[in-house]
């Protein structure tokens, strides 16, 4: 199809977060059913809970862009790069959000920390999202895609092969 490889990166993060959230949904209830007793679930299992769900998510996101990068950007990535660019664009996230709120919560400010999370966190939660985007799409099209060279095409953001020098004309 020839579209660009961020937006492939955007549709696999979307059906990997489908597929992922019925599972974090089954966990979550599992982890809720097994403490029945209304008293709040330990800090340290919710924040492995969350690391889990987002390494199980890389691995489906990773599946499923090795799966779609061929068809609809025309780059092809092995199974290990697909998963280590998806488990890195799922940390930016995930790091940059326990840093943000370790931060706000940390600072001491009562009800004016409260106030900044509650209209902040949208925005940087988008804006961390892009940026995970911007890291898997770099780390995609940055990996060799060659047949044993090392050297595969170069893609710039939009899935066209740049030229390299003034000699070679680009792959098409």
């Amino acid at each position: 199809m020839g579209i660009p490889v961020w937006v492939t990166v955007v549709i696999c993060r979307l059906l990997g977060g489908f597929i992922t959230g019925f599972l974090g949904v089954a966990v979550f209830a599992g982890l809720l059913i097994t403490n029945p007793s209304g008293t709040p679930v330990p800090q340290t299992s919710v924040v492995t809970y969350s690391l889990v769900v987002t390494v199980i998510s890389a691995a489906v996101i990773g599946l499923v862009m090795m799966g779609l990068l061929p068809a609809l950007s025309g780059c092809r990535v092995s199974l290990g790069t697909a998963m280590l660019a998806a488990f890195a664009g799922q940390m930016v996230p995930f790091i940059g959000g326990a840093v943000f709120t370790n931060a706000l919560l940390s600072s001491r400010q009562g009800a004016y920390s409260l106030t900044l999370m509650m209209t902040a966190t949208p925005l940087v939660s988008l804006g961390l999202m892009a940026l995970g985007v911007a890291v898997t799409a770099w780390m995609v099209q940055s990996s060799s895609a060659g047949s044993g060279s090392g050297r595969g095409a170069n893609y710039d953001l939009y899935g066209r092969a740049r030229q390299t020098s003034l000699d070679d004309p680009p792959e098409r």
